[in-house]
Order: structure tokens, then C-alpha cells, then sequence
């Protein structure tokens, strides 16, 4: 969730592909004299609904206590004072009923556990992780408000937007376990941590059924989740986890048949690469995110001595990063827009254990981590 003024609208632009011309038909519009309706407008992408009315009682709106799985909200206080209720969806414990596909909605018997107030040129984004409860406030006062339906592509497999993904959570987990059954808790877990993009392993032949079935409970439960695919080393792999439903691809190495294939249908991919000579390569396949593989053998300050040879280029270690600040910190002090954390995040340990409260907290805290380091 995220809760602003329409003034920092543009901080949000790069959130999704949608946000920058949802935002600029808010700042655009005469929004005082707009009539109630509802009306498209970019077509099924961006739909808008305009009402003015009189509040419910916190009783009233935690009855339809509601979430989405295609859509995301920007609900926008036009007049008044709006009280909305809002809990994460990963905490909720009773479902009412089963997701209506048609109506895009899932509604919970469980009640906010928090409450916050929208006054005049205020905004609220849901995503599908945030269950809410809006419209809250005095009956006799109108509530004048304007709610941007944004539609969520499930195929959200551009380099665009994974770029994006990625560099803002600042971290890219990644894992893999033979046992289906854990492979799903996992993404479950750190998802509630709060992650959107993760790289599962291409390792073994559980692998791609695995990841079927992830991209399952993924389109299910948590449809805003970017998953990858690592260990990629051909491109008859890529063809198969892509038609399975990766959003992005990974490989140890830089393989030029593979970068070929996805810069040509605009899918995200990321080569390992050790030398400048590799990084060179992979430049001139079109590819513009590179993950320094080995890390721990290159260091940050391998990164600090070629960045400026490749102003345009994005760079990710992976291998041997920690989850502490000093090892997180000089990587970002080196150059990096993220790093791809394995099994020092998501260890065997854990996963031998099931200590799924244990991974979602150590995403958590790491999470939060990177947000500082950056800031």
C-alpha cells in the first residue's frame, strides 16, 4: 500500500507501466466539477469510477472487506474525509467465499488492523496483497472520490518493468527445492516479506514442474509477483520456462543465443558475467542488465574499476552476498542497483526445517535494510 499526496505523483511513476498516465489524467482533470460515472480511460487498462456519497459506518464497509487479484487501486479523495480500513492480505485467516473472477474481488470475515484517513488531493494505492475497507465516515457528509482501476498483466515480462521490479526492492532472492510442496511455501513466505521478483533455480528434473507450479499459485494468490527463471544455458530452456510462465530469465553465463531471443521479444534477461570481455559481449546483444557471477570472487571493488566503461549498463552481484550491512552497503557504494541473495537468505537450513516465519522475517529485515542503504 501507499498512501501520498497527488503533488509526489510522479515519485510512483515507475511502480507500474499504467501509473504515469493514470496520474497525469488525475492532474489533468477539472476533478471538482467530474460527474459520477464510470468510464475507460486507456481502454480495459485504466478504468475510472467517480462517486459522491454519503459514508457507511466501519461495520457497514468491513462487510465487503475486499481485495483484488487483476487489478491495482489508486482511490483518490476529491472532497471530504475518507476513513478506510486495511490489513495485508498474508494475514488474513478467513476468506468469505471464494475469488469472483468476473468482479475481480475476494472479500475476508477478518477485520483492518489499521485504520487511516484520505482528505482532499490525497491518494491510496492497493495491490492485491492489500485487503481494505473504504468509504468509511459520516453519513451525512459526502465523500466525493475518483477510484483508477489499473489492470494487472500477468505476463508483466517486459525488461521495463522487471528492470523496475527489481531495482526497487533492491534485492533479487533465489532458490530452489526439489519438494514442490516447499518451493510454494517458500514464495508464499517471502512474498508477505514483501518481495515482488524472485529468481527460482533451474536445477534438476523437479525443476520446470516446480515452477509450473508456482506460476500457478502465483496467477491464484499473488498475481503482482515477478517470477524468474536462473540457471538458464540454452535457449530451448528459455522457450520452455517462458511458455511456462516465467516473467524473466538468468543465466551463470552470458549465452548469445538466449540474450538474442529475449531482447527480440522484449523479455528481461540478465547474463553472469566475470569479465569486461563478457560484459562487452552481452552489451552489444542488446542486453542491459549484467549480475557479476561469482560475486564474492569479484568484489565491489572489481565493480568500482569497470562501472564507468559502461555508463548504461545495470549491474546485480549474485553469489556469496550476506544479508549484512557492510557487505549490502559496499556493493551499493560500488555501483549496484540490487543484489541477488541466495542461500544466505532462503539457507538449507530453513528450508530443511520449514522455517517459513524465519525466511519471511529474514526477507523482511533485509528488505528494509536495502531501503536505508539506498536512501
Amino acid at each position: 500500500m501507499i498512501i501520498d499526496t497527488i503533488e509526489n505523483a510522479s515519485k510512483y511513476f515507475g511502480v507500474h507501466p499504467l501509473f504515469e498516465k493514470a496520474f497525469q489524467y488525475i492532474q489533468q482533470t477539472d476533478l471538482q466539477n467530474i460527474e459520477v460515472s464510470r468510464f475507460p480511460i486507456d481502454g480495459d487498462n485504466l478504468k475510472a469510477i467517480v462517486s459522491n456519497k454519503g459514508g457507511m459506518t466501519a461495520a457497514e464497509s468491513t462487510a465487503k472487506f475486499e481485495c483484488h487479484n487483476q487489478h491495482i487501486d489508486i482511490q483518490l479523495c476529491i472532497n471530504g474525509v475518507e476513513k478506510i480500513g486495511w490489513k495485508p492480505r498474508g494475514k488474513c485467516a478467513a476468506p468469505k467465499g471464494g475469488y469472483n473472477p468476473d468482479k475481480d474481488v475476494q472479500f475476508y470475515n477478518d477485520a483492518p488492523d489499521t485504520y487511516f484517513e484520505l482528505t482532499n488531493g490525497q491518494f491510496a494505492i492497493f495491490f492485491p496483497e492489500d485487503v481494505h475497507a473504504p468509504m468509511i465516515g459520516a453519513s451525512d457528509k459526502s465523500i466525493k472520490k475518483l477510484v483508477i482501476k489499473v489492470k494487472i498483466d500477468n505476463r508483466m515480462n517486459t525488461i521495463k518493468q522487471v528492470t523496475s521490479a527489481i531495482t526497487q526492492q533492491g534485492i533479487l532472492p533465489l532458490y530452489f527445492n526439489p519438494s514442490e510442496a516447499i518451493s510454494v511455501d517458500i514464495l508464499r513466505a517471502i512474498y508477505r516479506a514483501g518481495i515482488k521478483a524472485v529468481e527460482y533455480t533451474n536445477r534438476g528434473e523437479a525443476a520446470l514442474k516446480n515452477f509450473a507450479k508456482l506460476v500457478e499459485v502465483r496467477n491464484n494468490e499473488m498475481p503482482d509477483m515477478l517470477l524468474g527463471i536462473g540457471t538458464i544455458k540454452n535457449l530451448a530452456q528459455a522457450e520452455n520456462y517462458i511458455k511456462t510462465g516465467a516473467n524473466f530469465l538468468v543465466s551463470p553465463g552470458f549465452v548469445k543465443e538466449v540474450a538474442d531471443y529475449a531482447v527480440s521479444n522484449d523479455i528481461f534477461y540478465a547474463p553472469g558475467c566475470m569479465t569486461p570481455s563478457e560484459i562487452i559481449a552481452a552489451e552489444n546483444a542488446g542486453v542491459g542488465f549484467i549480475k557479476l557471477f561469482p560475486g564474492d570472487m569479484l568484489g565491489p571493488k572489481f565493480l568500482s574499476s569497470i562501472k564507468a566503461i559502461f555508463p548504461k549498463l545495470l549491474f546485480m552481484p549474485t553469489g556469496g552476498v550476506d544479508t549484512t550491512r557492510e557487505n549490502i552497503e559496499g556493493w551499493y557504494k560500488a555501483g549496484v542497483c540490487a543484489v541477488g541473495m541466495g542461500s544466505n537468505l532462503i539457507s538449507k537450513k530453513r528450508m530443511d526445517e520449514q522455517d517459513y516465519a524465519g525466511i519471511e522475517t529474514a526477507s523482511s529485515e533485509v528488505l528494509a535494510l536495502i531501503q536505508t542503504i539506498k536512501k
